[in-house]
């Protein structure tokens, strides 16, 4: 077989080839092979060739319709075959109120296809997504609940005609705005897989197109990578299950590889504990004090053992802490 550059169909007119429809993941290529047998309607010319059609089709002098059962094999090629690499960068407009989520989005050279589809999955209905980019559009994501198409928590890019990010490249200008604090969330990464060809041998029905269509679904045809994006605070918790929620996401972060010096670990761990005993004995002065010498030695650490995401996450969730201490 040839390289796959692209979806290649072929249409084999032998319908005793196979006896029922197969599908399989070829784990050589990555790819998904369906073998499809089907009804199918050609025109049969004066020259002896065939051309798809319908039944309606009007036919030309000498030209007649043939039907025949036909196997067709497809061979589906999967929008994973990307690298992504996703880096988030968060400020706040004090002026407005308002966080900004800056994405900047690599397709390594592992990658074997474009990357032409960027999502992110938030928490808030608060959140307004932009591009900063010509090439790229923004479109809030939709997903059907109770038989109704409704707004999902994902905003989405996606590239406009064929432009995307090629392995080896990076792409910036993915923005999302929302009043709500930095949480850590899900982004996935789609490649410019090869849009289904219809052979001229033999149209595709509508029932091997939704076979192929059953392939495409978000997420499983998307490449998931963690980051940032916003969530709005609870609800009537109190200040020491905040500091649960700051002890959670600074392991996640480690975990997560956004801490990268164990000691700096232990350190905001030993500061994160203090304070919480503090808040538990009633002394909010004293665990303002600990918070702010937390926050210290995050700002000490951005960019040296704080990745950007590390940084946003605790900052911006410790301040919203000591604001609501009395």
């Amino acid at each position: 077989m040839k390289p796959l550059l692209a979806v290649l169909i072929t249409v084999f007119a032998n319908f005793c080839l196979a006896q029922t429809d197969t599908l399989f993941y070829d784990s050589a290529t990555g790819n998904y092979v369906i073998r499809y047998v089907g009804h199918f309607t050609y025109v049969l010319g004066v020259d002896g060739t065939l051309r798809s059609a319908d039944k309606d089709e009007a036919l030309r002098e000498g030209e007649r319709i043939i039907e025949r059962d036909s196997t067709v094999t497809v061979i589906f090629e999967p929008g994973t075959k990307v690298d992504p690499k996703v880096i988030c960068t968060v400020t706040f407009d004090t002026s407005r109120g308002i966080f900004q989520y800056r994405y900047e989005v690599e397709n390594g050279k592992d990658g074997k296809q474009t990357l032409t589809r960027f999502l992110v999955e938030f928490g808030t209905d608060q959140a307004i997504g932009k591009t900063e980019s010509s090439s790229w559009r923004a479109t809030r994501q939709t997903e059907v609940r109770n038989e109704a198409l409704v707004s999902a928590n994902r905003w989405g890019w996606s590239g406009s005609g064929r432009r995307g990010i090629p392995p080896g490249s990076s792409q910036n200008g993915f923005v999302l705005e929302s009043p709500d604090l930095p949480g850590i969330a899900s982004s996935y990464s789609r490649g410019g897989a090869p849009i289904l060809a219809f052979p001229d041998e033999g149209p595709l029905n509508f029932d091997l197109v939704n076979k192929i269509a059953r392939l495409r679904v978000f997420p499983a045809d998307h490449v998931l990578r963690n980051t940032l994006a916003p969530f709005p605070p609870p609800k009537d918790l109190p200040p020491v299950g905040f500091v649960d929620i700051l002890v959670s996401y600074k392991h996640q972060a480690y975990n997560f590889g956004w801490i990268t010096n164990k000691g700096i670990f232990n350190s905001l761990d030993q500061k994160l504990d203090n304070a919480r005993k503090q808040l538990q004995r009633g002394n909010n002065r004293a665990a303002k004090n600990v918070l702010e010498a937390f926050i210290n030695e995050v700002e000490a650490q951005k960019e040296k053992h704080l990745s950007s995401e590390a940084y946003a996450l605790l900052k911006f969730n410790a301040e919203y802490l000591i604001s609501k201490l009395q």
